[in-house]
């Protein structure tokens, strides 16, 4: 398998998802709706929550092999953005609050938001996903 580790890409979005989570309360609705798009239950929805808090914790630095677990954090964290942007709303400040808190431009979001797409493509070639 090739090499992959948590990119810079990953770690960007879990930072906006933390900002995120910080900024707004989940409905049932919106959160049925992440595992329905997801396709993952409830509980590994929290556990991909609490994966954005720190992407690689559980995976060793010196591993140089790609354990399945860089690829999934990857792809999983990206997709998670990619579902909570569609599904919530917010209001120019609350996004912008959202911004503040994740330390990230609009500039830089717009281009996160670019990488993470092109990042599910290119595991989609790769991995037949």
């Amino acid at each position: 398998m090739p090499r992959v580790k948590i990119s810079e890409v990953t770690e960007m979005a879990a930072q906006l998802v933390q900002a995120i989570c910080a900024q707004v309360s989940f409905r049932e609705d919106e959160i049925e709706h992440l595992c329905h798009r997801l396709e993952i239950d409830p509980f590994q929805l929290k556990e991909l929550f609490e994966r954005a808090l720190a992407p690689a914790a559980d995976i060793p630095i010196a591993d140089e092999a790609m354990p399945p677990a860089w690829y999934d954090n990857n792809v999983q964290l990206s997709r998670l953005l990619l579902e909570l942007n569609e599904i919530l709303e917010f209001s120019k400040n609350d996004w912008q609050a959202v911004l503040e808190r994740a330390e990230l431009s609009q500039t830089e979001v717009v281009e996160l938001f670019q990488a993470l797409r092109n990042q599910l493509i290119e595991a989609a070639k790769q991995y037949g996903a």
